[in-house]
């Protein structure tokens, strides 16, 4: 956890670097980008007031800029903020909508993500049908992703904590089994620490609660 603290505040220093690089060279454009990624930098340290600004910021910054609004890089935004805000249903408006456009530009890599997000919090709602479509139309588009892309393993850990909530514990086996056996699990510690954390929810439902202490120890080693 510490390490992956330093290295958002690593990433918040280059990307600062950028935009002032950026504003020199009139390239508002990357600028933007570098301004969106600082906000999603700071929902990952938790500095959600600073997120929350940068965001309400992009509007202000496209216009003094005279550039459009690019709805795949903000409204994903807007979607996190009316999620931590606990407006789950504007949150999944928003998704939706990134997820709108990023299909019509082609952008698989985004249109999971967001999609990815609406099962979240979908599922947060106990809307466990809206989420396990979401998941579904995420899925349909995994084949233009890389072997080794991250999604192969997310959106089965997305998927087998929706059915943990749901109470299927025979899903949950199957698909964290999945999980288990992909060469891709082992090149990501924090997933990784993921799928552990809910194979210890699953064994603790199991009432298997040896098994779940050692779980969700593993888990934690991994950070």
């Amino acid at each position: 956890a510490l390490k992956m603290k330093l290295q958002f505040e690593e990433c918040l220093q280059k990307l600062q670097v950028l935009i002032n690089d950026y504003e020199l060279l009139k390239d508002y454009r990357s600028l933007l980008k570098c301004h969106i990624t600082s906000a999603l930098c700071h929902y990952n340290l938790g500095n959600l007031k600073v997120a929350f600004e940068l965001t309400n910021q992009y509007e202000h910054l496209c216009q003094q800029y005279q550039l459009p609004i690019v709805p795949t890089d903000y409204f994903p935004l807007l979607g996190l903020q009316y999620m931590y805000k606990g407006n789950s249903e504007k949150a999944i408006k928003y998704y939706n909508l990134a997820g709108e456009d990023a299909l019509n530009h082609k952008l698989y890599t985004k249109f999971i993500s967001v999609k990815k997000h609406v099962a979240i919090v979908a599922s947060q709602l106990l809307e466990f049908d809206v989420a396990l479509e979401a998941l579904k139309e995420a899925k349909s588009y995994l084949s233009y992703m890389s072997e080794d892309d991250i999604n192969h393993i997310e959106l089965y850990l997305v998927e087998a904590n929706i059915y943990l909530d749901m109470g299927d514990l025979e899903r949950v086996k199957i698909l964290l089994n999945y999980v288990k056996t992909h060469p891709m699990l082992g090149l990501y510690p924090v997933t990784h620490s993921l799928y552990n954390e809910y194979y210890a929810k699953y064994f603790f439902k199991a009432n298997e609660y040896e098994q779940a202490y050692d779980s969700a120890i593993k888990g934690l080693e991994l950070l």
